[in-house]
């Protein structure tokens, strides 16, 4: 089977979980969910989060809206 590479953003999983955005990025940064993943490029401040929505979808049973889901 071939896998979807969807991806989520942070907003639009906060936003499905009811939680704020900070939380997500908690989990996220502290490996506490394998649905996605944080990293830092080097020389950079910023982190990038990367979420994958078939992962997302399989572990927590919420569906998302295809048209919410960037490709």
């Amino acid at each position: 089977m071939a896998e979807n590479n969807s991806t989520l953003t942070v907003a639009q999983v906060a936003a499905v979980l009811h939680r704020d955005n900070q939380t997500i990025r908690y989990l996220l940064d502290n490996k506490l969910v394998s649905w996605g993943m944080s990293f830092r490029k080097r020389g950079s401040k910023r982190k990038t989060y990367i979420i994958y929505a078939d992962k997302f979808m399989q572990e927590t049973g919420i569906k998302i809206v295809e048209s919410e889901v960037s490709k």
